[in-house]
């Protein structure tokens, strides 16, 4: 359910199919469990060199997971520090954003950039896209992301197991609830308008005033 509503929500469906569907009551309601500061440099200092990056823009870019398989080097301008939202791989296709909204440049945030920096050193210069599979091509789907490395690694950190979605709630969570402007946030989630953004993300709803990026800052 929870899952359908978040597709919904990022406009990659029309509609949630299970809107009319009782909604089940107690332990079996899945909630949005962004990880912590500690977690997240869990994940990230243990991950392998190959696919850190990966993980690290989820977590200080809050794009979509078909949206950083999609990602190429020539979507990163490390001069005016922007990362190109172009493509999206769903399902093994590689499409354009659904939405209008979806098209759109972000902002490299500074805790972000060593990780690419890193991940650009290691990969073959003749790699198009950021992530490629050792046949040289992009992943297809999230799937042997998730199966090769982000459950070996929750596991062996002792992390209660969320899925690589969460990566997107930790990031908006994070900005909300410290109180960044909610256009920003809103546009680099991708959202249509910051209104959808409130609609799912107003419990975080906010606290102090904040800088970009300095609450995943060690």
């Amino acid at each position: 359910m929870t899952i359908l509503e978040d597709a919904y929500k990022d406009e990659l469906i029309e509609k949630n199919p299970l809107k009319l569907v009782a909604v089940p009551t107690g332990d079996d309601v899945i909630v949005k469990q962004p990880f912590t500061f500690e977690e997240i440099y869990q994940i990230l200092d243990n991950a392998p060199e190959i696919i850190k990056a990966f993980f690290a823009i989820g977590f200080f870019t809050g794009m979509r997971t078909g949206e950083i398989i999609g990602l190429k080097w020539s979507d990163i301008n490390f001069e005016k520090k922007i990362i190109e939202v172009r493509r999206s791989i769903r399902q093994g296709r590689e499409t354009t954003p659904k939405t209008k909204s979806s098209i759109r440049d972000i902002d490299l945030l500074d805790v972000l950039e060593p990780y690419l920096l890193d991940h650009r050193n290691i990969s073959s210069k003749e790699s198009v896209y950021l992530f490629e599979t050792t046949r040289g091509e992009p992943y297809k789907k999230t799937d042997n992301i998730s199966s090769h490395f982000w459950r070996k690694i929750l596991k062996g950190q002792n992390i209660p197991y969320r899925n690589m979605y969460q990566m997107r709630h930790t990031f908006a969570s994070t900005m909300i609830s410290k109180g960044e402007n909610i256009l920003w946030v809103s546009k680099m989630l991708g959202h249509k308008d910051s209104s959808m953004t409130l609609d799912v993300y107003a419990q975080y709803m906010p606290q102090k005033d904040f800088t970009h990026g300095l609450g995943f800052l060690r």
